[in-house]
């Protein structure tokens, strides 16, 4: 169960995700963990994951965006769906994608560094890690599939002078975000933000 401390225990059930900063201890079932020591997360519990996405993707595919960046630039969890008879158009990523098949089964196409198109089966349980830049797609035949995946990095996101509190806070109809002279400067709640984490 992770926990936020050593006395925090939290039920999980079959499609459930969590993040959990200050580690955690998992009993039973079976999972994919991803650590990463470059960010500052909040502590999230959140699933079961749906039956499809709520953002439209590529190729007739859906997206869930499970885990927002809390910032701008930093990681984000997505949830992607692949109706049957998918043949997804071969594309890259900016950046590694880690992640697993949670539902169905499908392939995955992909181009080695010599240049031959390779396919892999996928099926619950399977893990996978796509570096960046690589030439890859995913295919179903007449089952869904459903696949979660870590990406390290997000182009969108809150930052100091973006974000929804801030930009609908309203000052006799003008925003907050345009107002520097009110704004609290970030370097006064870093002290607190670093105790915290």
């Amino acid at each position: 169960m992770p926990g936020n401390a050593s006395t925090d225990t939290y039920p999980l059930r079959r499609g459930m995700y969590f993040v959990a900063p200050a580690g955690a201890r998992v009993q039973g079932g079976a999972g994919l963990l991803i650590v990463s020591h470059e960010h500052h997360p909040i502590f999230l519990l959140g699933g079961p994951v749906e039956q499809r996405g709520r953002l439209p993707y590529i190729d007739g595919c859906t997206d869930s965006l499970l885990l927002a960046p809390p910032l701008k630039g930093d990681p984000c969890f997505n949830h992607l769906h692949f109706p049957p008879r998918t043949l997804q158009t071969q594309h890259t990523h900016p950046s590694a994608r880690v992640g697993a098949v949670i539902r169905g089964s499908g392939v995955c196409v992909f181009v080695s560094d010599t240049g031959r198109e390779c396919r892999t089966a996928l099926k619950p349980g399977v893990t996978f890690v796509i570096p960046a830049h690589a030439i890859h797609a995913f295919e179903t035949q007449e089952e869904t599939m459903d696949v979660v995946a870590w990406h390290p990095d997000s182009d969108f996101g809150p930052a100091n002078d973006d974000h929804p509190m801030v930009n609908r806070t309203m000052v006799r109809g003008v925003s907050a975000a345009k107002l520097p002279k009110i704004r609290t400067m970030m370097t006064a709640i870093e002290p607190a933000i670093s105790a915290d984490n």
